[in-house]
């Protein structure tokens, strides 16, 4: 399937069977939301560059730049520092934030800085003259190298090989949180020495992949979260649920706004952000997604592609040791047996056999994935997993799971049959995963 970035934005889950595709798929669709920069794009080039600086490091920019003394309100014009005030969306209280910056880190022994030394931190960077005019210390030479060797890229532009994501991607699990998708407070060292620890509003990946898409509207951007249905939805989506629908974006018939609980802030989605995600269907550990969420998504099924199977292979006889076993009806077969007795969400996807190109391939993924993972969907019910593999009909010796004889291990290890009943013993029987003729009789 394709969507193409440049039509409405989509809420898109991707869901089926494990190996069906469905991370791939997310991945084919990242290719979308990627541009290669073009060199003339500088706004867009140093909008990138500036995005994860600090408002210390943006500050000592402009320093570098100017190499001169500076007035508070020539930092805040500067347009390195204007580019940082656009990425952060604040429109009051800029200059005390630049004002504060400066002062926490100025040098202690300063005679014209008037700030608590408790305040400040060990790293020095400013100091003022009588007159009121900022300047970089010398002794902070070795601690902003890192910032003149960026300051050179920003002056030769763009080049030709800089590449923009216009999106952001993410593993939904069970301890990931609202703090960690919309916003949070989070710990924050001052610096690299400073021991003290102090605590920031920060947003979280969506909203700050929204707030790009709003300073942006010409592009098209994306979140892409992998395993959606891992996660606590309704507490990873707060009183996002309502938001994220397509017709209450921003700009939209019933667009909707709300406050934010930590920054106080209004917040609205964009109308050009899409959302796209997978869902594995056959993980009984999973909850079902809810309802709430489940009308403000399209689904897509990812099915296993039997077309995809066989294609790999060594097309000479010589170096096919496959010869004569058909993979795509290999799975095609095993899958028709798992929906008959389980379910067709617990069937095999093409992808376990991709990566299949020669028989020692088939040998491990036959006992390393697929046999462990019909044990954990009929919970060690192993004469349902011989029917699957269809044990029961071949001879002994090409069984990959063989049935014990319970009655002389009964008598072996208690000298009698006891007088209970015995529970049916299954063993893994290595040698047949060695035989290409066990593989060709699961058809």
């Amino acid at each position: 399937m394709t969507v193409l970035p440049n039509a409405s934005a989509v809420n898109l889950i991707f869901y089926g069977t494990p190996g069906t595709g469905k991370t791939w798929q997310l991945q084919q669709l990242q290719q979308q939301y990627t541009e290669q920069l073009a060199q003339q794009d500088h706004e867009t080039f140093l909008t990138e560059k500036i995005r994860a600086l600090s408002w210390r490091e943006v500050i000592c920019l402009v320093f570098l730049e100017e190499k001169r003394l500076l007035r508070v309100p020539e930092i805040l014009n500067h347009p390195l520092m204007r580019c940082k005030v656009q990425l952060t969306n604040r429109k009051e209280n800029l200059s005390q934030t630049i004002w504060g910056t400066l002062m926490r880190h100025s040098a202690l022994d300063s005679s014209t800085v008037k700030y608590n030394p408790d305040k400040r931190s060990s790293l020095a960077l400013f100091d003022k003259d009588n007159a009121g005019l900022w300047f970089l210390l010398p002794s902070a030479k070795d601690d902003i190298a890192h910032l003149a060797k960026l300051l050179k890229i920003i002056e030769r532009g763009a080049q030709a090989a800089e590449v923009i994501q216009r999106y952001s991607f993410v593993t939904f699990h069970q301890s990931y949180s609202y703090e960690d998708f919309v916003e949070g407070l989070r710990p924050v060292l001052d610096d690299e020495e400073n021991s003290q620890i102090r605590y920031e509003i920060r947003s979280g990946i969506f909203v700050e992949l929204c707030e790009r898409a709003r300073l942006d509207p010409a592009h098209a951007y994306a979140l892409f979260i992998d395993e959606i249905n891992r996660g606590n939805l309704s507490k990873i989506f707060g009183e996002l649920i309502s938001l994220i629908e397509l017709d209450k974006r921003q700009g939209r018939p019933n667009a909707l706004e709300v406050i934010l609980p930590y920054s106080h802030s209004k917040f609205s989605v964009p109308a050009n952000v899409s959302i796209y995600a997978s869902m594995n269907t056959a993980d009984r550990s999973l909850s079902p997604i809810d309802t709430a969420l489940r009308r403000r998504f399209q689904f897509v099924e990812m099915q296993p592609n039997y077309a995809l199977l066989n294609q790999t292979l060594p097309t000479n006889t010589s170096g096919n040791d496959l010869a004569g076993l058909d993979l795509s009806q290999l799975l095609q077969t095993i899958n028709a047996r798992i929906e008959l007795l389980l379910g067709r969400d617990y069937q095999l996807g093409h992808a376990f056999f991709c990566a299949v190109h020669h028989f020692a391939d088939l040998q491990d993924v036959m006992q390393h994935k697929i046999i462990p993972l019909l044990q954990e969907y009929f919970f060690d019910d192993w004469q349902k997993i011989r029917l699957v593999l269809n044990d029961h009909r071949k001879p002994v010796d090409l069984q990959f799971i063989q049935r014990g004889h319970s009655e002389q291990q009964a008598i072996a290890l208690f000298g009698e049959m006891p007088d209970v009943p015995l529970q049916a013993t299954y063993v893994i029987n290595k040698a047949a995963l060695t035989k290409l003729q066990a593989y060709q009789l699961i058809c």
